[in-house]
């Protein structure tokens, strides 16, 4: 056997030593980076999930992965919730490498009637995970819509004219139902976005085109989950800088 020969295994068996030691010492950091941390074994899916596929399906499509606890969505499914979700389908669609959570399932008879009214019309909104009480939101969910504006008006400083900004927020909608509660997706501003679905009359459809206009009149939407339809009705009045504080 040649010395060039001799060489080139030398080299190769190198490069499998390297490649075995990178391996071992990434193993090794994941066990390091969990060791005292509190962990939680999940159902993670390996490829996207469509809506209405059963839990039996879902399962079957994913794999039980051990996480952090800090960034594990609330609610997450676990082997233990697996009786619970029997016969149960999926709201929305998930894509691959997002954790399964209860939220995201429901009985068939309960998808049925979150579908659209035929006199009605379905309407698509973005917004950040805070402002649209992701992990609670699902298909058939009443909520209520909040709109802060800030109009621009003048006033004096000091004999002159000066811009003054007048911002305050108020109930744009109540009990909207939601078709589809999104799914999340990181943005340009580290904030994960979604678009949430709901049912909505014409007039209503209007008012949210309008508040999610860039342009002058376009609002800041805020959505709350209403716990029931036995939720107080709002008294009209508008919270503003004036009143923030006041009971």
């Amino acid at each position: 056997m040649g010395r060039r020969t001799l060489l080139v295994l030398a080299s190769l068996l190198l490069a499998s030593l390297g490649t075995a030691l990178v391996w071992m010492y990434v193993q090794s950091a994941d066990r390091r980076a969990l060791d005292g941390a509190a962990t939680v074994t999940v159902y993670v899916p390996n490829v996207p999930l469509r809506a209405n596929e059963t839990w039996e399906q879902a399962r079957d499509a994913s794999t039980l992965t051990t996480l952090s606890t800090k960034v594990v969505p609330a609610a997450s499914v676990t082997a233990a919730d697996a009786g619970r979700l029997t016969g149960q389908v999926l709201g929305q669609a998930v894509p691959a490498g997002m954790a399964l959570t209860t939220p995201m399932f429901t009985t068939p008879s309960e998808q049925t009637e979150a579908g659209l009214d035929p006199k009605k019309f379905a309407i698509e909104v973005s917004l950040s995970d805070p402002q649209r009480v992701a992990g609670l939101l699902h298909a058939g969910s009443q909520v209520t819509i909040l709109a802060t504006t800030t109009t621009s008006g003048s006033g004096t400083a000091n004999g002159s004219a000066a811009a003054k900004a007048d911002s305050r927020t108020q109930v744009l909608l109540d009990a909207v139902k939601v078709l589809s509660p999104g799914t999340s997706s990181t943005t340009a501003s580290k904030v994960p976005q979604s678009l949430v679905t709901l049912e909505v009359d014409l007039q209503q459809a209007k008012k949210l085109a309008f508040a999610q206009s860039s342009g002058e009149g376009g609002a800041q939407l805020w959505m709350i989950l209403r716990g029931s339809s036995q939720v107080p009705a709002d008294s009209g009045q508008a919270v503003d800088g004036t009143n923030l504080f006041s009971k």
